[in-house]
């Protein structure tokens, strides 16, 4: 996993996160108790966010142009 998706992964995993959001054009940010957004200092390049997908639905899961899609289920 590379530096970046790793940064991605800390905040995602900070149990002060309560939300993590990537836009579009690379820009991410994280949300903390009292709806507070953080903006991450970096932006999040596309190989990032495909590891960070890959981390979230599984090292036994395919996801990719293949499988757009990954079976992810939230507690709230």
């Amino acid at each position: 996993m590379s530096p970046e998706t790793e940064k991605i992964k800390a905040a995602y995993l900070d149990p002060n996160t309560t939300e993590l959001m990537i836009i579009e054009n690379g820009s991410a940010y994280i949300e903390t108790p009292g709806a507070k957004l953080h903006q991450l200092p970096d932006k999040v390049g596309l190989q990032a966010l495909g590891e960070f997908l890959q981390f979230l639905v599984g090292p036994n899961e395919r996801f990719g142009p293949e499988r757009p899609y990954g079976d992810l289920s939230a507690t709230d």
